[in-house]
């Protein structure tokens, strides 16, 4: 394609995931959320207002691993994973016990009816598990944990009545183990659901984590929605390879990637994009930061090929450039230009960098 042609595609393919978007907040569902809203407990908030990082190294897995995890318990902070319900319907929170197997619930009222959020830590009887923290703190977390949404009318301490199913969800998690202990990183994980009345957003996540002579992490992630007008799609698979290293606490303390693979799809409508690199070699400082990582790939739209890309990422890169990829070229029907240059030239770049 061209790059009058590819941005002509890309605004069009912009304009229908708008649109879906809207459709799906439209859904009785997601509004429930919108008028709630979801009640959140003082260490939930304490949570999200905890710092973190500025930015995260890109090539060390433990900035994507789950330290830092804090109890989402009530009233107190604790190790323990949150118990019991609360319901918000009457105004003022009161006290109610979830309808077995369920080991935590919220309830909130929404117009005439009252949505319920169920969670059992402990499906199928795998029970939870006591892990430590990179400062040796234990925390109980899920192996196997079902998470379901209701509608129903009514209120109090009794399910609402004629509550129907609006959302579920399963989590699976297998956390490292070292010499008999469990720590608060996950080797595999798997989270997949549904929310939604009539337009359902679904998701499918997945996180494995393979050691062997040559170290893998495998990473999936899909959202998708059903009964949306247009429908609408975001996947990304992602592979690296390299070498791990643990430290003594046996928590990751870094990954060497010597190579890997990204593929991006996204759909919207008629319109769809897919973004496949590759990173060929991946050099590194004595700190473990990069200094250069070669790749290449391209773009196809609807099926056909818009562009390719090859060259490399320097230090300047991931340091202090404002607008990366000098030295990556992008290959249309009518010629090539640099990345940056195409950045440049669509006002994604300026002071704070690509995001500023």
């Amino acid at each position: 394609m061209s790059q009058a042609e590819f941005d002509q595609a890309w605004q069009a393919y912009r304009a229908a995931l708008d649109q879906a978007i809207q459709d799906l907040g439209s859904d009785t569902v997601f509004s429930a959320f919108n008028t709630g809203p979801l009640p959140l407990t003082q260490d939930m908030i304490a949570f999200l207002q905890t710092p973190r990082p500025s930015s995260v190294h890109p090539l060390r897995v433990y900035d994507l691993s789950m330290q830092g995890v804090r109890s989402l318990s009530h009233p107190n902070p604790s190790s323990e994973l949150p118990r019991g319900g609360t319901d918000y319907t009457l105004g003022e929170p009161v006290p109610y016990t979830p309808p077995s197997p369920y080991d935590f619930g919220l309830k909130w009222p929404h117009n005439t009816q009252v949505a319920e959020l169920l969670v059992d830590w402990d499906q199928d009887d795998q029970s939870t598990r006591w892990a430590h923290d990179r400062d040796g703190v234990s925390h109980e977390v899920p192996q196997n944990t079902h998470i379901q949404m209701t509608l129903g009318e009514g209120g109090g301490p009794m399910p609402p009545l004629n509550a129907e199913v609006v959302g579920t969800a399963d989590f699976a998690a297998a956390w490292y183990d070292c010499n008999g202990t469990p720590i608060l990183e996950p080797t595999f994980l798997s989270f997949t659901g549904s929310l939604g009345q009539i337009k359902q957003l679904n998701w499918d996540i997945g996180y494995n984590l393979t050691e062997g002579t040559t170290d893998t992490l495998q990473a999936h992630v899909e959202l998708h929605t059903t009964n949306t007008n247009p429908t609408a799609l975001l996947r990304l698979d992602l592979t690296l390879n390299g070498t791990l290293t643990r430290g003594s606490d046996c928590f990751i303390s870094e990954i060497e990637v010597q190579s890997g693979e990204f593929t991006v799809t996204t759909q919207a409508g008629d319109e769809s994009f897919v973004f496949n690199i590759t990173v060929s070699s991946v050099q590194l400082d004595a700190q473990g930061n990069p200094v250069r990582i070669d790749l290449n790939g391209f773009v196809e739209y609807n099926g056909q090929q818009a562009l390719s890309f090859s060259g490399f990422l320097d230090q300047n890169d991931f340091q202090d450039d404002t607008c990366p990829g000098a030295n990556v070229t992008l290959v249309f029907s009518d010629g090539s230009v640099s990345l940056q240059e195409w950045l440049q030239s669509r006002g994604h770049c300026g002071p704070g960098g690509i995001f500023g």
